[in-house]
């Protein structure tokens, strides 16, 4: 069951949970603009890449997805490891989350394009 995470009518943009994927998905005017796939291994959220769609790219659209899917796991108080750039830089630009204080590999993402990872708390 996906759950909605965002619902912006004024501009038409729902980001949404989908777990069965597992993913969560961005939608622009009800068509699907981006993704990001994520794995849960024991009680934290593993948030691999992110993707907006070619048509879509430039809009600001990551920056929307990235803030709602981590202001979700923030009010339920998930511990996240990050594999994503994008998220990455995003995390840095902002001051919504307070770093965690160990690096690792709790669950690795077959789509992890870095040999990287960010353990986060959210705040």
């Amino acid at each position: 069951m996906a759950g909605v995470l965002l619902d912006d009518r004024a501009q038409d943009v729902r980001v949404v949970d989908e777990a069965e994927g597992p993913r969560y998905a961005l939608y622009v005017d009800a068509e699907q603009a981006g993704v990001m796939v994520y794995r849960i291994v024991g009680r934290r959220r593993v948030l691999g890449h992110t993707e907006i769609d070619e048509g879509y790219c430039g809009l600001g659209l990551s920056r929307v997805l990235i803030r709602a899917v981590l202001n979700d796991l923030q009010q339920r108080k998930e511990k996240v490891t990050i594999y994503c750039p994008a998220i990455d830089r995003f995390i840095k630009q902002s001051r919504q989350v307070r770093r965690g204080h160990r690096h690792g590999s709790p669950g690795n993402l077959e789509r992890a394009h870095s040999g990287w990872s960010r353990d986060l708390t959210l705040a």
